[in-house]
């Protein structure tokens, strides 16, 4: 840790001094500051007032529990994003430990909890901060040259050299921001690594010293470091829609399609569901991100199905007709070519369309359907890179139709047909 910052604050909530002395005591085996508060009130107040890395609240306070002041935090847009870890001494069911995760909690420990489980824990979180920083201490230095270069271009205004130095500049920039969203995702996987290594060893070594509880512990912990690892690679496969891609070459959709069915026959047959292919064409795309296309927009389709009635996937193809005969979103160009992925699911209201395409935006609860909420928006990412659009009709209960526009040749291409 750069020895010119401070040490991370750790906020501990609980009504009882003496409990709050032994966490205060036990953390002290970290490089943290400890903040104390002995009632929810006087912790909403600390949450303002200080720029902290962690929460561990005791549930059962008076006046205001640890639920309401989690609800409090979560309702604020500067304590929205705090991690909370729930520790209790007589709450230690299923339905409590789902309302703490519900309210917002990514931990909830019983009383008396391992000490070394709740280290662990707290070192992925001072890991997440530490690189919290450093990522905002790089950004703010990327912001200090942006403005210097704007700067600078204000004072050597010159019409078309100007706009060609600001696209080089732009260009660039992406790219040491794709490289740079890689290299801390990246990263961020050693501390989740160690930290399921760590947990693998803790049951190995002591599973006949640990009980049940102790059990399920582990089992959430090991469940929160798989999550964030698929959640990394989800962001990783954002990323390389820019900094992996390949040239463009003729593609047969079709032959991808059938290719991406096969790939998914194991969870067509987990859900009774069946996926119809008409006739697509040949365009130039990347093969790899044109495949990552479809699998991502089949699989949803056989994802969000109704829980009564086996997915039905139609995936068809059509040239568009003359400008004047197309949708206003296929744009005016000459040779487009529209791909319609169609299903009988549960759909979603047309007023979430914008968000859906969004990054890391979900319409369904996790535990009704898994995934972090980045497939659609590297499948927008995808077909922005090769010039086209996509969009939705849909309504609920009556599945929903994704329509995908792309042009049929590509500017460049190094190749004869």
């Amino acid at each position: 840790m750069n020895e010119s910052r401070p040490y991370p604050k750790i906020l501990i909530v609980d009504d009882k001094p003496e409990n709050l002395s032994a966490l205060e005591k036990l953390l002290r085996k970290l490089e943290v500051e400890v903040i104390q508060a002995t009632s929810g009130s006087e912790a909403l107040g600390l949450t303002l007032e200080h720029d902290l890395c962690l929460a561990i609240v005791d549930v059962q306070m008076p006046k205001m529990d640890g639920y309401e002041f989690v609800g409090l935090l979560r309702g604020n847009p500067n304590t929205a994003s705090l991690p909370v870890i729930f520790v209790s001494a007589i709450y230690s069911d299923e339905y409590h430990h789902r309302k703490g995760y519900d309210t917002g909690a990514v931990d909830f420990l019983s009383k008396p909890f391992v000490p070394e489980i709740l280290l662990s824990k707290i070192r992925v979180f001072l890991d997440l901060y530490h690189q919290r920083i450093a990522l905002q201490e790089l950004v703010d230095e990327l912001h200090i040259k942006n403005e210097a270069l704007e700067s600078e271009i204000k004072q050597r205004r010159q019409a078309e050299i100007v706009l060609k130095r600001q696209a080089q500049e732009l260009a660039r920039s992406n790219a040491e921001l794709e490289q740079f969203s890689y290299m801390v995702s990246h990263d961020l996987q050693e501390p989740l690594r160690m930290v399921s290594n760590y947990l693998e060893l803790l049951k190995y070594r002591y599973s006949d010293q640990l009980n049940h509880d102790a059990d399920d512990f582990i089992a959430f912990a090991v469940d929160g470091v798989t999550r964030m690892y698929a959640l990394i690679n989800d962001m990783l496969e954002y990323s390389r829609v820019t900094t992996r891609s390949q040239p463009f070459a003729p593609v047969d959709l079709a032959q991808v399609t059938r290719e991406v069915i096969s790939d998914l026959e194991v969870r067509i047959e987990q859900v009774g569901g069946r996926v119809n292919v008409g006739d697509l064409p040949t365009i130039d795309a990347d093969l790899t991100q044109m495949r990552q296309l479809l699998q991502n927009l089949i699989g949803n389709a056989l994802k969000f199905h109704r829980p009564d009635e086996p997915p039905v996937v139609e995936v068809h193809g059509q040239l568009l007709g003359p400008p004047a005969q197309r949708p206003a979103e296929a744009g005016s160009g000459e040779a487009l070519c529209q791909i319609t992925v169609q299903d009988n699911g549960i759909g979603f209201e047309e007023e979430y369309l914008d968000r859906i395409f969004r990054i890391f935006q979900r319409l369904h609860n996790r535990s009704e359907y898994e995934g972090s909420g980045v497939g659609l928006a590297i499948c927008s990412k995808i077909v922005e890179r090769h010039g086209g659009s996509i969009t939705a009709q849909s309504t609920p209960g009556q599945g929903a139709t994704f329509i995908v526009t792309l042009p049929i040749e590509q500017p460049h291409v190094e190749y004869s047909r």
